[in-house]
């Protein structure tokens, strides 16, 4: 257990006990003992009073008591493989979504103007199916693509065809300027990582520098890393916190994290300030909802 969550329990358990006692201890031992009692139960505005406490102090060591089973719930129970994650992350955001954050990439021209062919990689990719998606829309829509998805375990029930413009690899990120030759390139367009190696770089104190050193090598002089941007949502995380039921990004975008290290870091942000330009970007899914990115362009 990691001290974030240990230190909450611990809260949470203390208030327990602290409400409990508030509750009924108070009420109903000092109250019936205090002198005054018969006085007090005289006045029937502060039996009102004194009920009225006491209910919200039972309602609140309730809401302790429920919130403490589901922290239990969430710690014991609410571990779910990668694969699961993975598949209700896809409820809210759909299959499509990354062909809309494609076109609206177009939309802001941020491929040459006419470009019909593409290359794409996305290092922590999962099963891919949104890569798998948005690679048969660029067929049917007459372009071309060669899109290199990885990660950095085997994830089972990934769903592959024989096209040969489709790779998966299970490889660290880190390694990406060496595995892009396994698609005979040297360059691509646009990385995407969402959710992914960023993520997991800012987030855990990783090597974020030599991260963005390597796939600012791989990017051509006019490609750019995409990664997620989305506000966090106080209803989907308390759904998240309480039940570990994902209906929304529940946790910290890269974004947000980005910039916090941005903050703290003056190794990182000098390197990255030197090297990426940032743009903010909004487009709908196919459930019709936003979703924030940001492009961190090759400078």
């Amino acid at each position: 257990m990691n001290k974030a969550r240990l230190t909450r329990l611990m809260i949470f358990i203390l208030s327990f006990f602290y409400l409990l006692v508030i509750s009924f201890f108070v009420d109903g031992v000092l109250w019936k003992l205090s002198p005054f009692s018969e006085a007090l139960y005289a006045k029937p505005n502060l039996i009102l009073l004194g009920i009225v406490l006491s209910s919200f102090g039972q309602f609140f060591s309730l809401i302790i008591v429920l919130y403490f089973i589901s922290i239990v719930f969430v710690y014991w129970f609410g571990k779910t493989h990668i694969e699961k994650n993975y598949d209700e992350t896809r409820r809210f955001l759909g299959n499509d979504w990354l062909i809309y954050l494609f076109n609206a990439l177009r939309d802001e021209n941020l491929f040459l103007a006419g470009k019909s062919s593409f290359t794409f990689i996305s290092p922590a990719a999962n099963r891919g199916i949104y890569e798998k998606h948005l690679y048969e829309y660029i067929k049917k829509e007459s372009m071309f693509a060669k899109f290199l998805v990885a990660d950095h375990e085997e994830i089972k029930g990934h769903i592959w065809g024989d096209d040969v413009g489709l790779r998966y690899i299970c490889r660290e990120p880190m390694s990406i300027g060496e595995y892009i030759s396994e698609i005979n390139e040297k360059y691509v367009d646009a990385i995407f990582d969402i959710k992914g190696s960023l993520w997991n770089s800012l987030r855990d104190g990783g090597k974020k520098v030599e991260l963005l050193e390597k796939f600012y090598s791989v990017l051509n002089n006019r490609g750019f890393i995409v990664v997620d941007n989305s506000k966090r949502s106080f209803l989907a995380f308390a759904i998240f916190y309480l039940f570990g039921q994902a209906s929304w990004f529940a946790g910290e975008s890269t974004g947000r994290l980005l910039n916090k290290n941005l903050k703290r870091d003056r190794e990182f942000g000098s390197y990255y300030y030197s090297h990426f330009e940032q743009h903010e970007l909004t487009f709908i899914n196919d459930f019709g909802k936003p979703f924030d990115i940001l492009v961190l362009k090759k400078k």
